[in-house]
């Protein structure tokens, strides 16, 4: 009698315990489909009208088509300096002046001795005007070779006038050149400060054979004064589209597809990319329609997805 009571008892425990046991897998399971099909909060931008600029960025150096030589007349000292390097002459400016060493003096007055008053006149202004150097052209002061006391020899080029068409040379590579048109324009700048634009004027291989670079011209727009032998960064504009259908870089997969968000359902689509810059991509896709933007390892061909509010082109955000 108490064996068969012990026996209804372990029975009874067993039923209990197998009931518990598939309660709790029935939990499990239904807590699972719940959290399965709870939306997933992405950040996503869309699809919207915009520009598309590429450009090349190359460097060089400030040049003029002319250099004309200021030749000292006389032997002397400077005495005077009146232009620095950089400096804009016209034709005939006074830029130094140069007083004869004692030497120099002395031959003239031993020579003076000699001529009649007419002579005498004529050497003098001849020796004033030498003392004296002036700008043969109009231009901009591209070198001093010399400074204030120092000593000067006639016949010696103490300076340096740049004329002429301003030019700014530049280098690149093949690879750049390609992408670079006659007739480009070109944002130009000095110490990372924008100070004007220039056109593409030629583009030609380098003729050494050792070189594979090309040698890039650039023609200042008016307005545009540069100093000779100065260096600029040149920004080219290879390419520009208008109110294109465009993305940002940060919605485009490593494989060039983008998650496209409709009705709540996350898909996977070809982003159809016709051009891109350095933060932007033209796309082939329908202007207006949402994509995810970022963290593409958490999306899943037909998962449930929500908008997060207020976080859109940002990034995503756990739940």
């Amino acid at each position: 009698m108490l064996l068969r009571i012990g026996r209804r008892e372990a029975m009874r425990k067993k039923q209990v315990l197998q009931l518990l046991t598939m309660l709790t897998a029935t939990a499990a399971v239904c807590g699972g489909l719940f959290l399965r099909h709870q939306p997933m909060e992405v950040a996503a931008v869309r699809v919207e009208k915009g520009n598309i600029c590429r450009t090349v960025g190359v460097a060089g150096t400030v040049c003029y088509t002319q250099e004309t030589p200021v030749t000292a007349m006389v032997s002397g000292m400077v005495d005077a300096l009146y232009v620095i390097e950089g400096e804009r002459v016209t034709q005939g400016q006074a830029l130094a002046r140069i007083s004869g060493g004692t030497a120099q003096e002395q031959a003239v007055l031993a020579l003076m001795t000699h001529l009649d008053d007419d002579g005498r006149s004529a050497l003098t202004q001849t020796l004033a005007e030498g003392s004296v150097l002036r700008a043969p052209v109009s231009g901009i002061v591209q070198r001093v070779a010399t400074a204030a006391y120092a000593p000067v020899q006639a016949g010696s080029i103490p300076m340096t006038i740049a004329a002429g068409a301003p030019e700014i040379v530049c280098l690149c590579v093949p690879a750049d050149a390609e992408d670079v048109r006659v007739g480009q324009l070109a944002d130009i700048s000095t110490n990372g400060k924008h100070c004007g634009y220039a056109t593409v004027a030629s583009i030609k291989p380098m003729i050494a054979e050792s070189s594979s670079a090309y040698r890039l011209i650039l023609t200042p727009q008016d307005g545009l004064t540069l100093s000779p032998g100065i260096e600029v960064e040149a920004q080219i504009t290879a390419e520009y589209h208008a109110q294109v259908t465009t993305l940002p870089l940060s919605a485009i997969t490593p494989d060039e597809t983008v998650w496209w968000i409709a009705d709540g359902i996350c898909t996977e689509i070809p982003a159809q990319i016709v051009q891109t810059d350095e933060n932007s991509a033209w796309v082939s896709l329908p202007e207006g329609i949402s994509v995810v933007n970022g963290e593409f390892d958490r999306c899943q061909q037909g998962v449930r997805v929500r908008i997060a509010e207020g976080r859109c082109g940002t990034r995503w955000i756990s739940r």
